[in-house]
């Protein structure tokens, strides 16, 4: 503009120059303004946290666990003194949010964990029942006139049928809490 003004041919385009130049000083914000918009720009990023995750859809403890961490990023934004300071505390906070399971996550995994329990449990039952059932029949083959060891084969058949029979009402009873 200093050049402008040196190079200017007429009275007239000096101030027009000098307009020019004033109006683009005043379009430059006060401190003031620059603080406030700053406060408003703050106050932004600590709301689009605040509505970033529905509440609703966690357990108390982790709801617990979201407030600490919006009450501890909303004083990290407070105190922090650029937009790419606050950018970096919403970003950071955003990762920390999406650590947390929701209700659905936490019972789906649950479900997972009881039905993989549930059914190894299962399975070493019947393999237990199985070789017992192996041996006993051997053992009858070796001495076949054994009313005795038939006896007990039958007896065992009737525990195998309550023992399988206990395993099924308990993973039925397992699969129907999960479910509530």
């Amino acid at each position: 503009t200093e050049t402008k003004i040196q190079d200017a041919s007429s009275l007239e385009t000096v101030e027009n120059l000098l307009s020019s130049a004033e109006q683009e000083l005043n379009e430059i914000p006060t401190i003031a303004e620059e603080e406030a918009a700053f406060e408003e720009y703050q106050k932004t990023k600590k709301e689009e946290l605040n509505q970033y995750k529905d509440p609703s859809l966690y357990f108390s403890e982790e709801q617990s666990t979201i407030t600490s961490i919006l009450s501890q990023a909303s004083s990290q934004i407070d105190q922090a003194e650029t937009r790419k300071a606050v950018d970096q505390i919403v970003s950071d906070t955003k990762v920390d949010l999406d650590q947390i399971q929701t209700r659905e996550d936490i019972i789906e995994e649950t479900k997972e964990k009881v039905e993989l329990s549930s059914e190894i449990r299962f399975e070493e039952t019947k393999e237990t029942l199985d070789q017992l059932y192996s041996d006993t029949i051997h053992a009858l083959d070796t001495v076949e006139e054994n009313s005795e060891l038939q006896s007990i084969l039958v007896q065992f058949q009737e525990e195998k049928t309550s023992i399988l029979e206990e395993e099924d009402r308990f993973l039925t009873e397992a699969k129907e809490t999960v479910n509530q």
